[in-house]
């Protein structure tokens, strides 16, 4: 193996990435679809960066250590964007949470309001069982799914779907 300079080192990476774009767009779909403000580009060049920084770290040369180096850095970028993703949630969830205890939460009577509104727009078993259990009575999304015999993956993904629709209901105009 040759000495490289660390930009080389790089440029190597990032051609090596692309060499690799059946990888990287495998692990960018198996990671999710919905991303909310990420672009699929912006998740593919994420991915690109991962690449070559796990390239420029393992140095991979025969085709042994690259049968060993693809697995790993696969995984490594699901992890990455799965991260992307939670981050993501917990700050939609954190700013979701900081409309409701602000100095004009609504009162107990509009309060009323609002629980009705929820119970409303939910349409299936899970989303019910989010809106009574899990917001109404604070009750853990792991308990309501256990509850439910349904998987936490499940109950999150509806949880997800709800608030995205709740959301986008409340951007709209009224007529």
């Amino acid at each position: 193996m040759s000495i490289m300079a660390p930009g080389e080192l790089w440029a190597a990476g990032f051609a090596a990435a692309q060499e690799e774009e059946k990888l990287i767009n495998g692990a960018v779909k198996r990671a999710g679809r919905s991303f909310g403000v990420f672009a699929r580009e912006d998740l593919v060049q994420e991915a690109m960066l991962i690449f070559a920084e796990c390239y420029v770290a393992e140095q991979p040369v025969t085709e042994q250590e690259w049968a060993a180096f693809r697995p790993r850095v696969y995984q490594k970028i699901r992890w990455v964007l799965g991260d992307l993703r939670r981050r993501e949630n917990w700050w939609q969830e954190r700013q979701a949470s900081e409309i409701l205890a602000a100095d004009g939460a609504p009162a107990a009577p509009e309060l009323t309001d609002l629980c009705l509104l929820l119970r409303g727009a939910s349409h299936d078993v899970r989303e019910k069982a989010i809106v009574e259990e899990h917001w109404l009575r604070d009750v853990p999304l792991q308990t309501v799914a256990d509850h439910l015999g349904l998987s936490i993956r499940t109950m999150r993904n509806a949880r997800n779907k709800l608030r995205r629709r709740l959301l986008s209901d409340d951007k709209r105009p009224l007529s």
